[in-house]
């Protein structure tokens, strides 16, 4: 199985085994905007990004529906430079949700005020460039590219674009 070397784990496959559903724990809030929530939560060692639709919504059936698209949209991506889209989970706390690896890093903004060499902020830009040509390439545009939708990894700075709600498809 190919490796990904600076997030969690595998790219691609990931089994139901590994992700063991079933069993979500250490739940924490990470973000609270528009109508979704995006939860942390550990499952067979390992932690997870759970993205649902807030349930006091008053667009709840609708918001479900946009969260599908999402998942549909991101579940065929396969480039390291994107998040991971694993499945769709209905999970006893958040509800149904999109589960996605966790990413241990930080935003572009705030790795900028870090004030990083010349030759890493050209390593992310090249990194960001060719995550955005793979899309391209697959008939998507991501639709809400600003710096708090790109992470960059605490592990070796690499970029990892991510939140693709307003994304669009050929697909679609």
């Amino acid at each position: 199985m190919e490796q990904n070397t600076f997030t969690s784990g595998p790219i691609r496959p990931i089994s139901e085994h590994e992700i063991g559903t079933s069993m979500f724990t250490d739940y924490t809030l990470l973000s609270n905007s528009g109508h979704n929530l995006v939860y942390r939560a550990m499952s067979s060692g390992r932690w997870w990004v759970l993205k649902a639709v807030k349930a006091d919504d008053g667009a709840y059936a609708r918001n479900l529906q946009l969260l599908q698209r999402e998942f549909d949209i991101m579940y065929p991506l396969n480039c390291i430079y994107v998040v991971q889209s694993v499945q769709m989970v209905d999970d006893p706390k958040v509800g149904k949700a999109i589960l996605m690896e966790y990413v241990d890093g930080r935003t572009l903004s705030e790795f900028l005020q870090e004030n990083p060499s010349a030759k890493m902020r050209r390593q992310v830009l090249n990194e960001l460039l060719e995550a955005l040509s793979y899309l391209h390439h697959k008939g998507v545009v991501h639709g809400d590219l600003k710096p708090d939708n790109v992470l960059i990894s605490t592990n070796g700075n690499h970029t990892r674009l991510i939140d693709f709600g307003f994304a669009d498809s050929d697909d679609y």
